[in-house]
């Protein structure tokens, strides 16, 4: 009888248990599914991107007004305007502009109308009616400079959701062993489309689009390896930075919105407006680059996630490749593709898709894949050859050509005063609409534009910099930006090095300091980048910029050598 009631015993604690457990799971759930809520505000925005996400194809284009989402003017069929042929992008841009002409002359008409629509017909009323809910009296006058042309991404969308498929379940695991929320996995649809090779026209690359110098901090990134084209690597790299602004904005939603237009952006804005309601930051700021790209960037995320998570409502079925199945492996030296290659019996093409982040001109016979290289290997192949890769580091090892880490030649013993970052600004004496600066190292022209409030192409204009052109180290600067107004430019500038700096010795510490004398065919960025592995900002604060912009063979310059901060 006692042993009866005790099994009823530990069935009921059992029974309480279990449904403790799905009890505090789905609470967990509704937690997590309160993380990315649309606010009412931004709902027609989010409406909007996924019509564009699940209705229109590559060959349409959206005619809208970039402040009202909801109204659509016309839906422009490529195909029926070219009859089914092919068009250049030359022929599609006149088309949209004869489009935007129209509704432009249609909108300039309706400004001088007084009526109540009643008399109007065609697309004189239907344009009066997508405007008749909005009472403002200027409201025709700011349609007829908002008329905007977005190109549809139906394909694009099911392109991405197909090749999403090779990497998602290990991003996954990264966010979850990091505790970043899941649903952030979807953000590459917008950014990427899970196109480990995408790159924007500012130079961003890879599925989370990071720029050179926000890469730097995370990613091993040079001549020869590039990670933020590393699908699990870059997401390593994105975790931290969505960690770090998390925890300087308290919300999720905020550094969602950081991840297009910087934590410190985002913090002014919260600052400005007294304000973490990410609706009211999206309406109301007005300040700097923050226009239609940043104010659709969470709209554009939540119509992703939405659509993601429910892509066979969207699109039908879809053959979703398969997870890659791979091993990894650190090299333990400068190792010849080839060698991998024949190794391993693995294909040049197989190869080239399992490491996008190796530079494709590693794979000629000549060159090497840099030592302390993380390579991806199909799982069998990996588990059947391995044994032959044992033989492999000792052949390369010998050849004459290894590009190898050159020898230490003076160790350094003595006290160096640590150089600082110039952060002066020079008054114009020809112009009071500008200042001057020398450019340090990891700035850019985006980062002149950001600080000063500028565009880029005012910047690049003021200093006859065309889009090819890339800034050279101690290179003089014009700001077209009155001098009264140089010194938040200059705060600005301070805090973001200072911050680049802070985040460096999080991570890493001083070990040794030695000279490095330059050899033929060296030059500063693969000193640092490629044989050191060490910011040019810290190899600067040991020697004199001037110096380095124009090292030559024979020149001696300090080196501080790091590791990982215990």
């Amino acid at each position: 009888m006692k042993m009866k009631r005790k099994e009823n015993i530990l069935i009921i604690v059992l029974f309480l248990f279990y449904f403790t457990a799905i009890w505090a799971e789905s609470k967990s759930f509704e937690e997590k599914e309160r993380i990315f809520k649309c606010p009412t505000s931004l709902v027609d925005n989010v409406k909007f991107w996924k019509d564009i996400f699940t209705k229109y194809s590559k060959d349409q284009v959206v005619l809208h007004d970039r402040e009202n989402l909801n109204i659509v003017y016309e839906i422009v069929d490529l195909e029926k305007e070219f009859k089914g042929g092919k068009y250049t992008s030359k022929q599609k841009e006149k088309i949209i502009e004869n489009y935007k002409k129209k509704y432009i002359n249609i909108i300039s008409e309706l400004e001088k109308y007084k009526g109540s629509g009643e008399k109007l017909s065609g697309d004189m009323k239907r344009v009066f009616g997508l405007f008749e809910k909005i009472d403002k009296k200027d409201k025709f006058y700011r349609a007829k400079r908002n008329i905007r042309a977005q190109d549809g991404l139906r394909d694009k969308f099911i392109e991405g959701l197909i090749i999403r498929g090779r990497y998602i379940k290990r991003i996954k695991e990264i966010l979850i062993e990091e505790g970043v929320p899941v649903e952030i996995s979807a953000l590459p649809h917008i950014e990427s489309s899970f196109n480990t090779n995408a790159r924007s026209k500012y130079g961003a690359a890879g599925i989370w689009q990071f720029t050179r110098s926000t890469g730097r901090m995370y990613l091993r990134i040079n001549s020869s390896i590039d990670n933020r084209k590393d699908p699990f690597a870059s997401t390593k790299a994105a975790v931290k930075l969505f960690k770090k602004s998390y925890e300087e904005l308290k919300s999720w939603p905020l550094a969602i919105l950081a991840h297009n237009y910087g934590t410190y952006g985002i913090k002014r804005a919260v600052r400005i407006l007294n304000t973490n309601d990410i609706s009211v930051i999206i309406e109301k700021y007005k300040r700097g680059r923050f226009g239609f790209a940043s104010k659709n960037f969470y709209p554009e995320f939540l119509a992703a996630l939405e659509v993601e998570n429910n892509y066979q409502k969207y699109f039908g079925e879809i053959n979703i490749e398969k997870d890659v199945e791979f091993e990894s492996m650190k090299l333990t030296s400068n190792t010849r593709v080839n060698s991998v290659l024949d190794k391993f019996n693995i294909k040049k093409e197989e190869f080239a898709e399992l490491n996008p982040h190796i530079n494709k001109s590693l794979f000629s016979y000549a060159r090497y894949i840099p030592k302390g290289t993380l390579i991806y290997l199909p799982s069998q192949k990996y588990i059947a050859y391995i044994d032959n890769f044992k033989t492999l580091v000792n052949e390369d090892v010998k050849d004459n050509n290894i590009v190898s880490k050159p020898e230490i030649d003076i160790k350094t013993e003595i006290n160096i005063k640590l150089s600082e970052l110039d952060f002066s600004v020079y008054k114009d004496e020809k112009s009071e609409n500008y200042f001057w600066i020398y450019v340090n190292p990891e700035e850019t022209v985006w980062h002149f534009s950001m600080w000063s409030e500028r565009t880029v192409s005012s910047i690049k204009k003021a200093n006859n910099l065309r889009s090819s052109n890339s800034l050279k180290l101690h290179q003089k600067i014009k700001i077209p930006l009155e001098y009264e107004y140089s010194q938040i430019f200059e705060e600005q500038r301070k805090r973001y090095h200072k911050k680049i700096e802070e985040e460096f010795f999080r991570i890493y510490e001083i070990e040794s300091i030695i000279e490095h004398r330059i050899k033929k065919g060296e030059n500063i960025w693969d000193i640092c980048y490629q044989i050191y592995g060490v910011p040019l900002w810290l190899i600067y604060k040991y020697n004199d910029l001037k110096k380095l912009s124009r090292v030559k063979p024979g020149d001696r310059i300090i080196i501080p050598l790091v590791r990982k901060a215990v």
